[in-house]
């Protein structure tokens, strides 16, 4: 039985010290309305990670941009005019981005899509790691 027992918490151990974090699959269609950004959150994990964004418009531009949480009030106000090192990534006036980026651990992500000269645009959403 003691053996049992100290197998069983071995192997707990195990995948306990190689994360067990669940796969990030994340596929949609968003709606991205003039003067209301889309804000997409990606929670922060406990381990450096790959995250690969795709986002292609379904008529009209816009444009994406990618950060980490802990910049938000350097970026939030003017985007577009924020140093361009605040950002994981950045796409604009685009109809297709990707992103293909590496988080680092205990980093939340945050996704933020604006339309460009329309009042709305559609846009397919896939984020997965």
């Amino acid at each position: 039985m003691f053996i049992r027992f100290m197998v069983v918490a071995v192997l707990l151990g195990v995948v306990v010290a190689t994360g067990c974090e669940a796969r990030l699959r994340d596929n949609r269609t968003v709606e991205v309305v003039a003067a209301n950004d889309l804000m997409v959150p990606i929670s922060a994990t406990s381990s450096e990670r790959k995250i690969n964004i795709t986002a292609k418009s379904q008529g009209g531009p816009f444009s994406a941009y990618v950060y980490l949480t802990k910049h938000d009030d350097a970026v939030k106000d003017n985007m577009a005019a924020a140093p361009e090192d605040l950002f994981l990534g950045r796409a604009l006036k685009v109809e297709e981005a990707e992103f293909s980026l590496d988080v680092p651990a205990n980093e939340e992500v945050m996704i933020v899509l604006t339309t460009v000269n329309t009042p709305k645009v559609n846009v397919d959403l896939s984020i997965s790691n």
